[in-house]
């Protein structure tokens, strides 16, 4: 469990690592979203065969989840980086345990389920904590709540999608399957966006030097992510992961006073520097709450 709880915070913190990485990068959003999945999708390629089937499901029965998990999730990405592009890091991270509440509402009203009082607790615990994490300090760019949510709601699709095709790789195990089909979908938008990242313009050398730090650190946190999941089990590392909104919020606060002048992150009191960690930390026991 210890590996998995190592695993887990790793992905936490590469996560909270690219969201400030996103803000480094000077090149737009557009130009960081599609030329992230050209290198996300080159980087996916070497993966692919060790987490192959011997056989595949026929192709149009796949399709459908995979270009739906495949196109929600960009769609919220995108929604994410500019929303990045607009308010720290350390605000926006939090936020984005806000997902489980589109969870709820697409499960209650497509999927008849019934949330038991743990679930509807940690809906509670989670909606409130958002709310103090961003009761205080200077209010976010007006564009950034509409768009953290819309992201939210995209990745909730995106989630079930993926659920859908993980369920279709049968004679393997949960999490090579759940392996296979993140890494099908990275390399599905990888050959996406390299014809559009060509046709723009974009695949100059210091472009893709410049967006590099970024692609990484995403990449590098969802295979700590699913590693997590090998060891741990999937509910454990969802409540693991929940810790990117303390490290973004601890990680801002160190970088606002390290680097003088900077553009990345505001500086903030002690005072409300707890407030927003307790807020984080509440989120994280919300989580916790309805995955269990």
């Amino acid at each position: 469990m210890s590996m998995a709880l190592c695993l887990g915070l790793g992905a936490a913190f590469c996560q909270s690592l690219a969201y400030l990485l996103s803000r480094v990068y000077g090149g737009g959003t557009q130009r960081l979203l599609i030329l992230s999945h050209v290198i996300m999708g080159g980087l996916a390629l070497p993966v692919f065969p060790f987490v192959l089937p011997a056989q595949i499901p026929d192709f149009m029965i796949y399709m459908p989840p995979l270009l739906g998990a495949s196109l929600t999730y960009l769609v919220a990405q995108g929604s994410l980086l500019l929303a990045l592009k607009k308010t720290e890091a350390s605000r926006i991270a939090p936020l984005l345990g806000l997902k489980i509440v589109f969870v709820a509402v697409i499960g209650m009203l497509f999927f008849s389920q019934e949330l038991s009082y743990l679930k509807w607790l940690g809906v509670i615990a989670t909606t409130t904590g958002a709310w103090i994490v961003s009761a205080r300090g200077e209010s976010p760019h007006r564009a950034t709540v509409p768009l953290v949510l819309f992201a939210c709601l995209c990745y909730s699709l995106s989630d079930l999608n993926i659920n859908i095709l993980v369920r279709l790789f049968t004679g393997m195990s949960q999490m090579k399957a759940s392996f296979l089909s993140v890494t099908m979908i990275y390399i599905f938008l990888g050959a996406l966006a390299f014809p559009i990242a060509f046709a723009k313009g974009f695949l100059e050398k210091e472009d893709l030097k410049q967006v590099m730090p970024y692609s990484l650190a995403w990449f590098a946190a969802m295979l700590f992510l699913f590693s997590c999941f090998a060891y741990g089990g999937v509910v454990f590392g969802v409540v693991v992961q929940s810790t990117r909104g303390v490290m973004s919020i601890v990680l801002g606060f160190i970088v606002a006073r390290a680097v003088q002048k900077n553009q990345l992150e505001k500086k903030i009191g002690t005072m409300l520097l707890l407030q927003r960690i307790f807020g984080a930390v509440l989120m994280s026991i919300g989580i916790g709450l309805f995955v269990y």
